[in-house]
């Protein structure tokens, strides 16, 4: 038996038989495979046999080959470009030491330049993304899986986000994600985390790394939030989303991923509530929190975004329900949470509150300062997930319905504005170390009618008409709360019946209103509920024995 050529040998006499092309022109060369074989030939054709096998494959996959020649047995290049591009390849396999870069370009070290991570990430992204593009199926096989934990911490409207760990990098548009992150191999019992379960991790199923994502999420939650499970918060596990595929992937580690996210509740203790919004008054930016809205549309008016984009995938058109089932995650308690409890913020300071349940509200009045009545409103808009625009000098909006006062005269006013409510029996403001919100639950929480302005416009032919309501913006010490319009369809016999009472006439005296049926129902299911999500008890009220009334004045002009 003949002694097998080296494969280096092989590479070289293959290299030196590859067929040339012109550098301008179609003139080319075309080898049969045939050919190549024979002038490998060893007496053993396997390895020759093996090496040009090889050899084409990769060829084929670079598309350097004219198919149609290939189909007929023979090797030619497609362009003089192809051929340098294969021979450059074939010549560096066919030296003894030849390599593409530099001895430790792929190794991993705390000492790596960004500049060569930024390079790997090139050209893993350039790789990785024609290999799926071009994939004849549309179904190439990801090389990275990834097991995730995510999460869940919700104050009221609100999700709290973190910034990804590529914030850095200009290409990274979708800048914030869940807190949590990927499973580690040090997240394993210790007895596990050798070579042998690399294996069990490298597939979308792992049963191991589903065994293992809670303490990754313990991890995490430490590491970027600083909370302590057990201590600070509780994690009940909600549902595991399908596997979601992309060419992804934090620094180097950049490839056609498959991601496996658990999602879990986050239940705060008093001390984490504390202890988180402590952290983020102190990181608001690497903190930030997103509307409902906000992540429908993963991204938020100040131009901040969310990569959730396995989440959109797996809930689809469901995502605004999917995302309403996590419960409330704070640690505390709201004091007043009866409908008799519920407050009618005023319109100026020297107005009474109205107090108890819609249609029985009584007024109380309380000696506010200019600056008490704003404190009051700013806390009633970040209550009701109003959109504020703070005073960074002096305010922290924290989420939730809390804010922070940065200076302390402003904390003192504050504490002596919850003792004059107490005094007026309005007990309303609630402390959390130095930070404060109301102690009403925010859907409680109502604006005195004449904060809100309205337009109407009639349906025409259809008979139905919209009402454009308005919250109206207030500007105040503390910052900016903005305007929040909100525009209600409305049936015809209440778009009938609003515009007789715009146009000064008694409703009940034309026919169409008359034999109505359940005006006020219609109103409550129409109007009503909708409003009172703007923080406005009712639009329409309909006073016993009397005709109705509309509660906030027109539009002007």
């Amino acid at each position: 038996m003949n002694k097998a050529i080296p494969i280096y040998n092989l590479l070289s006499q293959l290299l030196e038989r590859l067929p040339l092309h012109a550098e301008e022109g179609p003139v080319r060369e075309c080898v049969a495979e045939s050919q190549l074989l024979d002038h490998l030939a060893t007496g053993d054709d396997g390895p020759s046999r093996a090496a040009v096998a090889v050899v084409r494959r990769v060829f084929e996959a670079m598309a350097l080959l004219d198919r149609k020649e290939l189909e007929r047995g023979n090797w030619a290049f497609v362009s003089f470009p192809a051929s340098l591009a294969g021979r450059s390849l074939i010549a560096t396999l066919a030296q003894p030491g030849q390599t593409l870069f530099e001895k430790h370009y792929w190794e991993q070290d705390s000492g790596r330049p960004d500049s060569t991570i930024d390079e790997q990430r090139a050209l893993l992204d350039e790789l990785e993304s024609r290999r799926e593009k071009h994939h004849p199926g549309h179904a190439a096989v990801p090389v990275r899986y990834v097991h995730v934990a995510w999460g869940l911490v919700r104050l009221g409207n609100r999700f709290l986000l973190y910034q990804r760990e590529d914030k850095k990098r200009s290409d990274v548009k979708k800048d914030f994600v869940f807190p949590g992150g990927r499973l580690r191999i040090t997240d394993l019992p210790e007895d596990r985390q050798g070579p042998d379960a690399l294996r069990e991790l490298f597939s979308e199923d792992s049963a191991l790394a589903d065994q293992c994502l809670a303490a990754t999420l313990h991890r995490e939650m430490d590491e970027e939030l600083g909370l302590q499970s057990g201590t600070d918060y509780t994690a009940e596990r909600w549902r595991t989303l399908n596997p979601y595929k992309k060419v992804e992937g934090a620094r180097n580690n950049h490839a056609l991923s498959c991601w496996r996210i658990t999602l879990f509740f986050i239940k705060l203790t008093q001390e984490g509530e504390l202890r988180l919004l402590e952290r983020i008054a102190a990181e608001p930016d690497a903190n930030p929190w997103f509307t409902l809205a906000d992540l429908e549309s993963q991204s938020r008016p100040d131009g901040a975004s969310a990569f959730i984009d396995a989440l959109r995938a797996d809930f689809g058109e469901k995502f605004a329900e999917e995302m309403a089932k996590p419960p409330d995650s704070t640690g505390t308690n709201h004091l007043l949470t009866k409908e008799t409890d519920s407050i009618d913020l005023p319109a100026a300071p020297e107005r009474p509150f109205g107090r108890g349940k819609t249609g029985h509200e009584k007024p109380v009045l309380a000696r506010l300062s200019r600056q008490d009545w704003e404190l009051l409103l700013l806390l009633g808009w970040c209550a009701r997930d109003l959109e504020v625009s703070a005073n960074p000098e002096r305010v922290v909006v924290l989420g939730g319905g809390w804010i922070r006062l940065r200076l302390g005269e402003d904390l003192e006013a504050a504490r002596k504005l919850a003792l004059t409510m107490q005094a007026a029996d309005l007990p309303l403001i609630q402390f959390q170390g130095d930070n404060l919100r109301l102690a009403v639950t925010p859907e409680n929480v109502y604006f005195e009618e004449e904060m809100f302005s309205y337009g109407f416009n009639s349906g025409g032919l259809s008979g139905k008409g919209t009402i454009s309501l308005m919250l109206n913006a207030i500007e105040t010490a503390y910052g900016n709360l903005k305007s929040k319009r909100l525009d209600i369809n409305v049936p015809p016999q209440l778009a009938d019946l609003i515009q007789a009472i715009e146009a000064g006439r008694n409703p009940y005296r034309i026919p169409v209103i008359e034999n109505a049926k359940d005006l006020p129902g219609q109103n409550r299911q129409s109007i009503t509920l909708k409003a009172r999500a703007l923080g406005l008890r009712t639009f329409l009220r309909f006073p016993e024995n009397d005709s109705p009334i509309i509660t906030v004045p027109r539009h002007q002009g």
